[in-house]
């Protein structure tokens, strides 16, 4: 195990305007969770357009960019869109409110998460709520003072309240693992590929959604044979793993790993929330009021009779397509940079204290 890399956050230096102490006469932080536009329900929609393009009937030439297999995160994570207030500083914060949307909804998380919120929320306001940007830089704060991560309090001089200061994986981390959130952390330091390319970071993100599926998988992969099917490879098997969202980081930004995608082509594709980004109307739109399948598969293992989940209709592939764009993320548009950090969620509570004074030190699986 290695320590982190902490090029990500604070070590590029910001725009006066930006690290100015807000307590010093600036403008005031975002003070609520809702001050960006928030976003629930969106990965039952994401999964059934996964659906919809992999049974779409399409001519042979566009097939191959059919899905085939995707595996999602669990349903509840809240996709956060960046406010004018925070705008260019505040896309850590807002990818782990998206983490923290899903996680509260998760048993055992959600009790530590409440548990932390109550130390550090303003008694004024709602403790079980995806907390605000200022309470996240007071967890992050108090997870400093209680020894986690020194280096990462040092170079902050152990302050963000009230600043404008960039977060990134390690103060993720730092945070969650004071909560007793464990949590490893992944540092793709350069490309894994022959071909110059992050392979190693679809690697890992298909491992982790994969093993928490496996049951799901087999469970539709019997009811397709008992249908018929002689192999898998002749239908889709898009399923729900049930893991809460990774947090995803590149130099000047970070964004949220919903899930992941391969297509007929073999090509795979990641599927994230991006801050930065606005969700398409299509998606933001309440659910028909056809029931939206989120297996192709019954409880019986037989698979389901098709719906469609947006309008009830079939939709065209090209649609599907357009839709799925802005949130997937390939091999290409990942060579856009050279280094990539992962914090994922992997369990709860210590076993003892000496492990939970080892975790004050941050480490990382570094890849390759």
């Amino acid at each position: 195990m290695k320590r982190p890399d902490r090029s990500f956050a604070g070590k590029q230096p910001l725009p006066k305007r930006q690290t100015k102490d807000l307590r010093k006469g600036g403008e005031e932080p975002a003070k609520s969770a809702s001050d960006g536009r928030m976003t629930p329900g969106i990965i039952p929609k994401l999964t059934s357009l996964l659906k919809d393009n992999a049974h779409a009937k399409v001519q042979s030439k566009n097939s191959l960019n059919q899905t085939k297999l995707a595996y999602t995160c669990h349903s509840s994570v809240i996709h956060y869109e960046g406010s004018i207030m925070d705008r260019g500083w505040g896309c850590g914060y807002r990818n782990f409110q998206m983490l923290l949307s899903s996680l509260l909804q998760m048993p055992p998380y959600r009790d530590l998460v409440i548990a932390s919120l109550q130390q550090d929320c303003d008694p004024r306001s709602e403790c079980l709520r995806v907390p605000e940007i200022a309470t996240l830089q007071s967890m992050a704060e108090s997870a400093w003072r209680a020894g986690f991560d020194q280096m990462g309090a040092s170079h902050f001089s152990g302050r963000l309240v009230g600043s404008r200061k960039w977060i990134g994986a390690t103060e993720i981390a730092a945070t969650l693992l004071w909560m007793g959130i464990r949590v490893t952390v992944y540092d793709f330091h350069r490309p894994s590929g022959s071909d110059g390319k992050h392979h190693a970071v679809l690697d890992t993100v298909e491992q982790y959604f994969r093993e928490a599926a496996q049951e799901a998988v087999a469970q539709q992969s019997e009811g397709l044979k008992r249908f018929g099917f002689t192999s898998t490879s002749e239908r889709a098997i898009i399923t729900s793993s049930e893991k809460p969202p990774l947090y995803f980081q590149h130099q000047g930004h970070s964004r949220t790993i919903v899930g992941i995608e391969t297509l007929r082509s073999g090509v795979r594709n990641l599927l994230v929330y991006d801050p930065s980004n606005s969700v398409a109307e299509d998606l933001r739109s309440p659910l028909s009021s056809s029931p939206m399948s989120t297996s192709s598969c019954n409880a019986k293992g037989l698979p389901k009779k098709e719906t469609n989940s947006l309008s009830g209709t079939p939709i065209p592939f090209g649609t599907t397509q357009r839709l799925l764009r802005s949130y997937r993320v390939g091999l290409e548009q990942l060579a856009k940079h050279t280094q990539y950090q992962v914090v994922a969620v992997t369990g709860v509570g210590w076993n003892s204290e000496a492990e939970r004074e080892r975790g004050k030190i941050l480490t990382s699986q570094r890849i390759p």
